[in-house]
């Protein structure tokens, strides 16, 4: 399971009600649209696998 800013917030008893479910967002490296799950999830899973993402 992915320790995402929600669940860590629930596991600490945390007020959840800020929006930080999931949406459509834009990936900063190739601007597509892709299924964000949090808020700081800004980069698309494809570009995440590429090896200029990997080498920083």
């Amino acid at each position: 399971m992915s320790a995402t800013p929600k669940r860590v917030l629930e596991e600490l008893g945390e007020d959840v009600s800020v929006n930080l479910d999931a949406k459509t967002r834009q990936c900063l490296m190739c601007s597509n649209p892709f299924p964000s799950q949090w808020a700081g999830e800004r980069v698309c899973p494809k570009c995440k696998s590429s090896s200029t993402w990997r080498s920083g």
